[in-house]
């Protein structure tokens, strides 16, 4: 079986799936639903209405609704050991280094016209109550970098977080506490509008 899944594939299923390689498209957040398809395949089941995925059976398409948003906080730590070591290699100054990617918040809480966040965010949260915008509790968050430096002892950690310095003053100071033990660099992204002088001389 062959997967789609990220911001083209949700954003555009109809044109992936007009690709005759593509068998399912995931559409927004998939761990429940990659789970829930290995589980039905090994289990020699039908797939066809797992929640958050579109699934071709020969001329038909299952266009299942999009699965409810996760908990991030419950999730576990992101396995990388079936990996080639070589993808912990990145660019960044010029200089390759060994990075892990952490995660401390999904979505982003602006508007911006020229991102998909807001298209996704409008998808996901389709008739629903819930909060697109979600953050990871902090001491999860630095419990998660020293879980990945001890598994590939990387030299940079690369924050994933659309807008990194969106979070609280709180949480923010949580963070500028853990992170001094751990003292490796870093890349984040934000918005201007995040960013002060007293934050950037504490990162």
């Amino acid at each position: 079986l062959i997967i789609a899944g990220g911001v083209f594939p949700t954003l555009s299923p109809d044109v992936v799936l007009n690709e005759d390689s593509i068998d399912i498209i995931c559409l927004g957040e998939g761990e429940t639903a990659l789970l829930e398809l290995c589980d039905r395949v090994y289990g020699n089941q039908s797939f066809n209405d797992i929640q958050g995925l579109w699934v071709k059976d020969g001329k038909t398409v299952h266009k299942n609704k999009v699965a409810k948003l996760h908990d991030i906080n419950e999730l576990p730590f992101l396995d990388f050991s079936i990996f080639d070591e070589d993808m912990f290699y990145r660019p960044m100054q010029g200089k390759l280094y060994i990075m892990v990617s952490i995660e401390t918040a999904r979505g982003c809480p602006y508007q911006c016209t020229y991102c998909s966040s807001p298209q996704l965010k409008n998808l996901s949260l389709a008739n629903r109550g819930e909060s697109y915008y979600r953050n990871i509790k902090i001491e999860k968050v630095i419990e998660q970098i020293n879980y990945q430096i001890k598994q590939h002892s990387p030299e940079f950690i690369f924050f994933t977080t659309e807008t990194f310095l969106a979070m609280s003053d709180k949480d923010f100071d949580l963070f500028i506490e853990g992170y001094k033990k751990i003292g490796l660099p870093f890349w984040i992204q934000t918005r201007f509008e995040t960013i002060t002088e007293d934050r950037i001389r504490k990162l």
